[in-house]
């Protein structure tokens, strides 16, 4: 999924690429521009849209890209992955206001946290 959001992303900027490659004299340039003029861009374009929410994007971040690559596919698409869509977010919903309760019922201010190594967790905000 990945690789869709990516190619999905440099597709995206070949009309740009292109156009700041219009007034180019350079041979290497100017054979750049023919390549990108190539109207498959367009097609793989289309392909792309077809499947991919229009929202998805490359994003820094380990969890940040999970989350893109979790609902890059359109709703409606799938049932069962907009199943697990719900699923998801009512679980990550859950588990924030758990925190939350954690959190008041304690006195401190209590946090969800996300890294590769620990996965989710609950963090000991600090001010």
């Amino acid at each position: 999924m990945t690789t869709a959001i990516l190619l999905k992303h440099v597709t995206e900027l070949v009309p740009a690429l292109s156009d700041v490659l219009s007034h180019a004299k350079c041979e290497l340039f100017v054979a750049y521009k023919v390549s990108l003029q190539d109207a498959r861009y367009g097609c793989i374009v289309d392909i792309i849209n077809r499947t991919i929410h229009e929202d998805a994007r490359y994003t820094k971040g380990h969890l940040n890209m999970k989350t893109q690559r979790c609902f890059a596919v359109k709703q409606g698409l799938h049932g069962v992955l907009d199943l697990s869509r719900i699923t998801y977010t009512e679980l990550i919903e859950d588990i924030n206001e758990l925190i939350a309760q954690l959190g008041d019922k304690h006195g401190l201010p209590l946090k969800s946290a996300y890294t590769i190594s620990r996965g989710f967790h609950i963090q000991l905000a600090t001010k």
